[in-house]
Protein backbone atom coordinates (compact mmCIF):
# COMPACT_ATOMS: atom_id res chain seq x y z
CA UNK A 1 0.00 0.00 0.00
CA UNK A 2 1.74 3.17 -1.21
CA UNK A 3 2.50 6.57 0.23
CA UNK A 4 -0.71 8.51 1.03
CA UNK A 5 -2.74 5.82 -0.78
CA UNK A 6 -6.04 6.81 0.86
CA UNK A 7 -4.93 10.09 2.47
CA UNK A 8 -7.66 12.69 2.80
CA UNK A 9 -10.51 10.33 1.86
CA UNK A 10 -12.63 11.78 4.62
CA UNK A 11 -15.79 9.85 3.71
CA UNK A 12 -14.19 6.52 2.82
CA UNK A 13 -16.24 3.64 4.25
CA UNK A 14 -15.70 0.72 1.90
CA UNK A 15 -12.74 -0.71 -0.02
CA UNK A 16 -12.84 -3.81 -2.22
CA UNK A 17 -9.69 -4.76 -4.16
CA UNK A 18 -10.46 -7.85 -6.25
CA UNK A 19 -8.46 -10.90 -5.17
CA UNK A 20 -5.78 -9.04 -3.27
CA UNK A 21 -8.04 -9.22 -0.27
CA UNK A 22 -8.30 -5.66 1.08
CA UNK A 23 -11.83 -5.52 2.40
CA UNK A 24 -13.91 -2.84 3.97
CA UNK A 25 -17.44 -3.46 5.12
CA UNK A 26 -20.07 -1.43 6.87
CA UNK A 27 -19.39 1.18 9.53
CA UNK A 28 -15.85 2.00 8.48
CA UNK A 29 -14.29 -1.37 9.37
CA UNK A 30 -11.26 -2.49 7.38
CA UNK A 31 -9.26 -5.73 7.28
CA UNK A 32 -5.93 -5.73 5.45
CA UNK A 33 -4.92 -9.06 3.89
CA UNK A 34 -2.15 -11.29 5.23
CA UNK A 35 -0.08 -10.68 2.10
CA UNK A 36 0.46 -6.98 2.82
CA UNK A 37 4.01 -6.41 4.06
CA UNK A 38 4.58 -2.68 3.63
CA UNK A 39 2.20 0.23 4.24
CA UNK A 40 3.40 3.62 3.04
CA UNK A 41 3.59 6.71 5.25
CA UNK A 42 0.34 8.63 5.70
CA UNK A 43 -1.56 5.91 3.80
CA UNK A 44 -4.77 6.52 5.78
CA UNK A 45 -4.17 10.12 6.81
CA UNK A 46 -7.37 11.92 7.80
CA UNK A 47 -9.72 9.11 6.78
CA UNK A 48 -12.34 10.45 9.12
CA UNK A 49 -14.92 7.72 8.48
CA UNK A 50 -12.47 4.95 9.39
CA UNK A 51 -13.49 3.39 12.70
CA UNK A 52 -11.74 0.03 12.92
CA UNK A 53 -8.81 -1.64 11.18
CA UNK A 54 -6.96 -4.96 11.47
CA UNK A 55 -3.24 -4.97 10.63
CA UNK A 56 -2.02 -8.45 9.55
CA UNK A 57 0.95 -10.27 11.04
CA UNK A 58 2.86 -9.80 7.77
CA UNK A 59 3.38 -6.11 8.67
CA UNK A 60 6.23 -5.30 11.06
CA UNK A 61 6.43 -1.49 10.90
CA UNK A 62 3.68 1.12 11.15
CA UNK A 63 5.13 4.09 9.24
CA UNK A 64 4.99 7.80 9.92
CA UNK A 65 1.57 9.42 9.97
CA UNK A 66 -0.23 6.20 9.04
CA UNK A 67 -3.52 7.11 10.75
CA UNK A 68 -2.87 10.73 11.67
CA UNK A 69 -6.09 12.68 12.35
CA UNK A 70 -8.43 9.74 11.79
CA UNK A 71 -11.00 11.34 14.04
CA UNK A 72 -13.43 8.40 14.24
CA UNK A 73 -10.86 5.63 14.64
CA UNK A 74 -11.60 3.69 17.82
CA UNK A 75 -10.18 0.18 17.28
CA UNK A 76 -6.84 -1.04 15.90
CA UNK A 77 -5.88 -4.70 16.00
CA UNK A 78 -2.12 -5.18 15.96
CA UNK A 79 -0.50 -8.60 15.67
CA UNK A 80 2.65 -9.77 17.43
CA UNK A 81 4.96 -9.02 14.48
CA UNK A 82 4.87 -5.23 14.96
CA UNK A 83 8.28 -3.96 16.11
CA UNK A 84 7.99 -0.23 15.46
CA UNK A 85 5.26 2.40 15.59
CA UNK A 86 6.46 5.40 13.58
CA UNK A 87 6.22 9.08 14.38
CA UNK A 88 2.74 10.61 14.22
CA UNK A 89 1.32 7.14 13.40
CA UNK A 90 -1.82 7.71 15.50
CA UNK A 91 -1.47 11.43 16.21
CA UNK A 92 -4.76 13.17 17.04
CA UNK A 93 -6.84 10.00 16.89
CA UNK A 94 -8.84 11.36 19.78
CA UNK A 95 -11.34 8.47 19.93
CA UNK A 96 -8.79 5.64 19.82
CA UNK A 97 -9.60 3.49 22.84
CA UNK A 98 -9.20 -0.11 21.75
CA UNK A 99 -5.55 -0.90 20.98
CA UNK A 100 -2.92 -3.05 22.69
CA UNK A 101 0.85 -2.70 22.49
CA UNK A 102 2.16 -5.95 20.94
CA UNK A 103 4.77 -7.98 22.83
CA UNK A 104 7.14 -7.61 19.88
CA UNK A 105 7.19 -3.80 20.01
CA UNK A 106 10.68 -2.26 20.43
CA UNK A 107 10.25 1.39 19.39
CA UNK A 108 7.53 4.03 19.77
CA UNK A 109 8.29 7.07 17.60
CA UNK A 110 7.93 10.76 18.32
CA UNK A 111 4.34 12.04 18.52
CA UNK A 112 3.12 8.47 17.81
CA UNK A 113 0.06 8.83 20.07
CA UNK A 114 0.01 12.56 20.73
CA UNK A 115 -3.51 13.84 21.33
CA UNK A 116 -5.02 10.36 21.76
CA UNK A 117 -7.33 11.55 24.50
CA UNK A 118 -9.21 8.24 24.90
CA UNK A 119 -6.19 6.05 25.67
CA UNK A 120 -6.08 4.66 29.21
CA UNK A 121 -3.67 2.62 31.33
CA UNK A 122 -5.07 -0.58 29.83
CA UNK A 123 -3.84 0.45 26.37
CA UNK A 124 -0.19 0.94 27.31
CA UNK A 125 0.83 -2.39 28.82
CA UNK A 126 4.32 -2.71 27.36
CA UNK A 127 6.02 -6.00 26.51
CA UNK A 128 9.52 -7.00 27.54
CA UNK A 129 11.10 -6.05 24.19
CA UNK A 130 10.33 -2.32 24.33
CA UNK A 131 13.56 -0.30 24.19
CA UNK A 132 12.72 3.29 23.31
CA UNK A 133 9.89 5.82 23.68
CA UNK A 134 10.60 8.97 21.68
CA UNK A 135 9.75 12.64 22.31
CA UNK A 136 6.07 13.48 22.82
CA UNK A 137 5.04 9.91 22.03
CA UNK A 138 2.14 10.15 24.50
CA UNK A 139 1.81 13.92 24.65
CA UNK A 140 -1.57 15.11 26.00
CA UNK A 141 -2.85 11.55 26.49
CA UNK A 142 -4.79 12.75 29.50
CA UNK A 143 -6.54 9.41 30.09
CA UNK A 144 -3.25 7.73 31.01
CA UNK A 145 -2.67 7.84 34.76
CA UNK A 146 -0.23 5.01 35.50
CA UNK A 147 2.84 3.89 33.57
CA UNK A 148 4.96 0.76 34.07
CA UNK A 149 8.16 0.43 32.05
CA UNK A 150 9.73 -3.01 31.55
CA UNK A 151 13.38 -3.84 32.22
CA UNK A 152 14.14 -3.82 28.51
CA UNK A 153 13.63 -0.04 28.21
CA UNK A 154 16.87 1.80 27.45
CA UNK A 155 15.64 5.30 26.64
CA UNK A 156 12.60 7.44 27.34
CA UNK A 157 13.07 10.81 25.67
CA UNK A 158 12.68 13.89 27.75
CA UNK A 159 9.10 14.93 26.92
CA UNK A 160 7.56 11.58 26.04
CA UNK A 161 4.57 12.16 28.36
CA UNK A 162 4.37 15.95 28.04
CA UNK A 163 1.02 17.31 29.21
CA UNK A 164 0.06 14.16 31.15
CA UNK A 165 -0.69 13.94 34.87
CA UNK A 166 0.49 10.56 36.15
CA UNK A 167 -0.43 9.09 39.52
CA UNK A 168 2.32 6.46 39.45
CA UNK A 169 5.34 5.61 37.33
CA UNK A 170 7.04 2.26 37.91
CA UNK A 171 10.43 1.79 36.24
CA UNK A 172 12.10 -1.64 36.27
CA UNK A 173 15.14 -0.62 34.19
CA UNK A 174 17.98 1.75 35.05
CA UNK A 175 17.11 4.93 33.18
CA UNK A 176 19.02 8.17 32.82
CA UNK A 177 17.15 11.35 33.64
CA UNK A 178 18.56 14.43 31.94
CA UNK A 179 18.18 18.12 32.59
CA UNK A 180 15.26 20.22 31.41
CA UNK A 181 11.97 18.33 31.19
CA UNK A 182 12.67 15.75 33.86
CA UNK A 183 10.31 12.81 34.20
CA UNK A 184 9.36 13.20 30.55
CA UNK A 185 7.34 16.39 30.79
CA UNK A 186 4.61 14.88 32.96
CA UNK A 187 3.31 15.93 36.34
CA UNK A 188 4.04 12.84 38.46
CA UNK A 189 2.78 12.11 41.95
CA UNK A 190 4.94 9.06 42.66
CA UNK A 191 7.76 7.33 40.81
CA UNK A 192 9.37 4.03 41.81
CA UNK A 193 12.84 3.20 40.47
CA UNK A 194 13.62 -0.46 41.13
CA UNK A 195 17.11 -0.38 39.58
CA UNK A 196 18.09 3.13 40.61
CA UNK A 197 18.86 5.77 38.01
CA UNK A 198 21.58 7.95 36.53
CA UNK A 199 21.67 11.67 35.95
CA UNK A 200 19.30 14.08 37.69
CA UNK A 201 16.67 13.15 40.25
CA UNK A 202 13.31 12.89 38.42
CA UNK A 203 10.56 15.39 39.14
CA UNK A 204 7.85 13.74 41.24
CA UNK A 205 6.26 14.48 44.59
CA UNK A 206 7.44 11.11 45.92
CA UNK A 207 10.54 9.31 44.63
CA UNK A 208 11.11 5.69 45.69
CA UNK A 209 14.64 4.43 44.98
CA UNK A 210 14.55 0.69 45.60
CA UNK A 211 18.19 0.08 44.69
CA UNK A 212 20.79 0.20 47.47
CA UNK A 213 23.39 1.54 45.03
CA UNK A 214 24.52 5.12 45.34
CA UNK A 215 22.57 7.14 42.73
CA UNK A 216 24.96 8.32 40.05
CA UNK A 217 24.87 11.96 39.06
CA UNK A 218 27.01 14.95 38.29
CA UNK A 219 26.73 17.05 40.31
CA UNK A 220 25.64 14.78 43.17
CA UNK A 221 21.88 14.22 43.18
CA UNK A 222 21.48 15.67 46.66
CA UNK A 223 22.46 19.05 45.22
CA UNK A 224 19.95 18.88 42.37
CA UNK A 225 16.68 17.88 44.03
CA UNK A 226 13.79 19.48 42.10
CA UNK A 227 11.66 21.87 44.12
CA UNK A 228 8.49 19.79 43.75
CA UNK A 229 9.99 16.65 45.35
CA UNK A 230 8.45 16.25 48.81
CA UNK A 231 9.54 12.71 49.80
CA UNK A 232 12.53 10.54 48.88
CA UNK A 233 12.53 6.90 49.98
CA UNK A 234 15.96 5.31 49.52
CA UNK A 235 16.50 1.57 50.13
CA UNK A 236 20.18 2.04 50.89
CA UNK A 237 21.89 3.54 53.92
CA UNK A 238 22.33 7.18 54.80
CA UNK A 239 26.07 6.72 54.45
CA UNK A 240 25.64 5.39 50.92
CA UNK A 241 23.45 8.34 49.98
CA UNK A 242 25.87 10.85 51.47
Amino acid sequence: IGFEAFAGCVSLKRVWVAKSGITGGENGKFVLPAGVQIIGPYAFRQCNALQSICIPSSVSVLPSGLFIRCEQLTTVELHSAITEIGQHAFADCSKLSNIQMPESLTTIGAWAFTGCLSLTDANIVFGNKLQMIDDRAFEKCTGIRNVRLPESVISVHRIAFDGCTLDTVYVTSKIEFGSGYQCWGANVNEITLTKGFTGKLPRAKTVNIMSTEVPEGSPHVIDTIPSNVLVINFAGTKEAWD
